[in-house]
């Protein structure tokens, strides 16, 4: 999949985990995938390969209930990446307390899946690191 076409793949992945979850997904992603999680977090760093994103999965499935990701705009880089800016919403397990966060992927692409995600607790932070002005 030429680089041009990893923003189709983004939107194509965040469409099959809003349809069929995490298990969906995966045919969009490279079986080596690394998933850097925000300098915030407070679990595992990096997740590595399906294993590591069904687990991340598994982990916000168990923090929230109608856990969702919106996909609101995808940016081409110059250097092949792509700026995923999105939603996470959800409902906090066991409350009624609605979550709506702003979150942005930097990501990359080889053999025409998803290799690397970058992901930033907002979207001025994932600006940032991808060095562009909204």
């Amino acid at each position: 999949m030429a680089q041009s076409s990893t923003a189709e793949l983004v939107r194509r992945l965040f469409e099959a985990y809003a349809s069929g979850g995490v298990e969906a997904s995966l045919a969009f992603v490279h079986p080596e995938i690394t998933w850097h999680a925000p300098p915030e977090w407070l679990e595992e760093r990096v997740y590595r390969g399906h294993d590591g994103l069904r687990e991340l999965a598994d982990f916000w499935d168990q923090q929230f209930e109608d856990y969702r990701l919106v996909l609101e705009r995808t940016i081409e880089l110059d250097d092949g990446r792509v700026l995923a800016l999105l939603y996470q919403r959800g409902r906090i397990s066991g409350s009624d307390a609605e979550v709506e966060q702003e979150v942005g992927y930097l990501v990359c692409a080889r053999d025409g899946l998803l290799s690397r995600v970058d992901v930033h607790f907002s979207w001025a932070a994932a600006m940032d690191a991808a060095a562009i002005e909204m």
